[in-house]
This record gives C-alpha cells, sequence and structure tokens, in this order.
C-alpha cells in the first residue's frame, strides 16, 4: 500500500464524518449522543472538513507528499485518539468513538510505517 492510499483513505473518512454533523445533526446525536454545543460540533467539522480536502487533494496528486501534510495526517489522527480514548474512558462521551480511535489508530500505524510515498 502507498501513502497516498492512506491519505485518501483518511480524507474521505474524515470527509464524510465532518460533513454528517453539517447536514444532519440530529442524526448524528442518535449515534454519538446529545451534544451541549452544536456550535463546538460544527467548528470542529469543519476543521476536519479542510483537513480532509487536504488529504484527498495530496493522496490524489499522484505525487511526492509533502512533509507538512504527512505531519497535519498524523498529528490530526493522534489528536482526535487521545480525545476520543480520555473522553470514553471518563464517560463524558459514548463508546463508539472507540470505534473513530481506531480507525485513527490504524491510520498513524500506516502512515508512520509507509515504505514508499
Amino acid at each position: 500500500m502507498k501513502g497516498q492510499h492512506i491519505l485518501i483513505f483518511q480524507g474521505l473518512y474524515y470527509f464524510i464524518t465532518a460533513l454528517w454533523p453539517l447536514l444532519h445533526i440530529d442524526s448524528f446525536e442518535v449515534v454519538t449522543g446529545k451534544k451541549r454545543n452544536h456550535w463546538l460540533v460544527y467548528t470542529v467539522a469543519s476543521l476536519l472538513l479542510v483537513s480532509s480536502l487536504v488529504y484527498l487533494y495530496s493522496g490524489f496528486k499522484n505525487a511526492s507528499t509533502p512533509v507538512e501534510t504527512i505531519i497535519l495526517s498524523v498529528g490530526n489522527a493522534l489528536a482526535l485518539t487521545c480525545i476520543d480514548l480520555v473522553f470514553v474512558f471518563k464517560h463524558k462521551i459514548r463508546k463508539i468513538y472507540l470505534l473513530d480511535a481506531s480507525l485513527e489508530l490504524l491510520i498513524i500505524i500506516l502512515l508512520i510505517t509507509i515504505e514508499k510515498w
């Protein structure tokens, strides 16, 4: 697997999960739990949407990926993993976020062990 494929996967994953609360917050809350501050959900979703476009562009351009994109990719995945784990174990968010943490960890492992970009 090439690094570009991982970025495309991460880009699509972030795009879909970021767009979901922006388009239909009610169904998002059915799965993830009621949110106190919709503005915060919209803010995080919007930022992840922007990141997703960077990953998709980088993945599809079929050229060498700048180290800045890789740092952003691993950094986003690491930050989201930490948030998921801390707040699930503090019982502040639902256990469904452990699925997200698992996918984020997979992305991190693949990105840091990839040999061919």
